[in-house]
């Protein structure tokens, strides 16, 4: 998969970004990612002049390390000219060399920072001790002191509450405060996410500073969906890196720009799904979905809307969709998640032999109904999802049964993009 930040269409489930509310951004990779996407004009990636640093725990120590050369990618990316033109040339894509960053083996990612209107700061290789004594399981009323570079702070969780109590999902964020009265905001709310673990995995400085902002972090986030999301902060810049562990195929297609890319991992058993699938089903129309988020957005609380089954040899599926209310973002805030913007407040569930979990987050219907599949893939039971959140953005997805695991497997997210 290669790295251009987060895909416009919002297809990558893995993939790298950053946002920063200043002139600093701080670009990640993943291990095995392809970095082809950055080399723009030309320039190369991987340099020992601006190298980029590679991110290791080593027990609750953040070791960095220099990352100077590359490698072969795990992501292999297979670019496709859509055009129907007949003229060899003008189906043509550029061939380019792949290329992925030579990261030590235990590395989580690795990342640079860089400045535009003003100088990038500066982080160093090396071994940078945590103000913490162990990893932090954050929880809407977690708090803890803690001392970096001489200063004391009062580290705390933030969050907003539901009608019933509940903590809104997506508005957990994290706070630092002095007995002086200053205030830092070290990790906004992740607006419109939906999480079952977040841990804040080490917490100290790596540029040698605990004034105002001096504090740095790095969070570990697991999505109710089984994606990884590491979050990095630096200054006032924030990195996101987001890992698929199901290593799912991934598929674009713009009609406008006539271009297609697949992306598979090397250590993906399966192929992609191609050609005709399903054994049972059944729609939910766009006006009856819309209709039914819509007074559950009024009342404000989770709220089932539908329950569906499909009969699949002698098993039964069974499809809970309910709504789940998240924190939406207001104007002028910041954000902490690499969040698509295709995600919404309904989560999709399926029951099955025995196991429940959430397949997808999904938000209002424009375009199309949305259609569920179950099926067989490789004499394993599967299902298929297929919707459009914006009529000129179409999505299909495939799951796969894992008996050893006891749960459905991502093996391919598709997205259609007309324009």
């Amino acid at each position: 998969m290669n790295l251009r930040s987060v895909w416009v269409s919002g297809l990558a489930l893995l993939c790298s970004a950053a946002v920063s509310a200043q002139s600093i951004v701080i670009p990640m990779s993943l291990p095995g990612e392809d970095l082809g996407a950055l080399a723009t004009g030309g320039a190369p990636v991987v340099s020992e002049r601006k190298p980029w640093l590679a991110v290791t725990m080593r027990g609750t120590d953040l070791v960095l390390d220099a990352v100077t050369t590359s490698r072969k990618p795990d992501w292999i990316v297979e670019e496709r000219n859509t055009t129907a033109s007949p003229s060899p040339e003008a189906r043509r894509i550029v061939p380019r060399t792949p290329s992925a960053l030579a990261m030590p083996q235990t590395a989580l990612f690795a990342f640079r920072v860089e400045g535009y209107d003003a100088a990038a700061p500066v982080v160093r290789v090396g071994v940078h001790p945590s103000a913490l004594t162990q990893p932090v399981l954050l929880h809407d009323r977690w708090s803890g002191d803690v001392t970096v570079a001489g200063k004391r702070w009062t580290v705390a969780t933030e969050s907003v509450r539901r009608k019933d109590g509940a903590m809104l999902s997506g508005s957990l964020s994290l706070v630092a405060r002095t007995a002086t009265g200053e205030r830092v905001v070290l990790l906004p709310p992740a607006h419109g996410m939906v999480f079952e673990r977040q841990e804040l995995l080490w917490l100290g400085s790596l540029r040698g500073s605990a004034g105002a902002g001096g504090l740095d972090l790095l969070v570990k986030r697991t999505r109710i969906t089984g994606q990884v999301e590491y979050v990095l902060k630096i200054a006032d810049a924030i990195g996101f890196a987001t890992l698929d562990p199901d290593l799912a195929h991934t598929y674009f297609e713009s009609g406008i720009e006539e271009y297609a890319e697949l992306a598979s991992h090397t250590a993906q058993p399966r192929p992609r799904p191609d050609g005709k699938f399903g054994q049972a089903a059944f729609t939910i129309s766009e006006e009856g979905w819309s209709k039914a988020v819509e007074e559950a957005e009024q009342g404000g609380l989770p709220k089932p809307l539908f329950d569906r089954q499909l009969a699949l040899g002698a098993d039964r599926l069974r499809f809970a969709i309910d709504y789940l209310p998240v924190a939406q973002m207001g104007k002028d805030e910041t954000w902490s998640s690499a969040n698509t913007s295709w995600e919404g407040p309904v989560t999709v569930k399926v029951s099955f032999r025995g196991k429940t979990q959430t397949l997808l987050l999904a938000d209002r219907l424009d375009g199309s109904g949305f259609r569920v599949q179950v099926g067989m893939l490789d004499g394993e039971p599967a299902v298929n999802i297929a919707f459009s959140p914006h009529y000129n953005n179409q999505f299909a997805y495939y799951w796969v049964w894992d008996d050893a695991g006891k749960r459905f497997k991502r093996l391919l997210r598709s997205q259609w993009q007309g324009c």
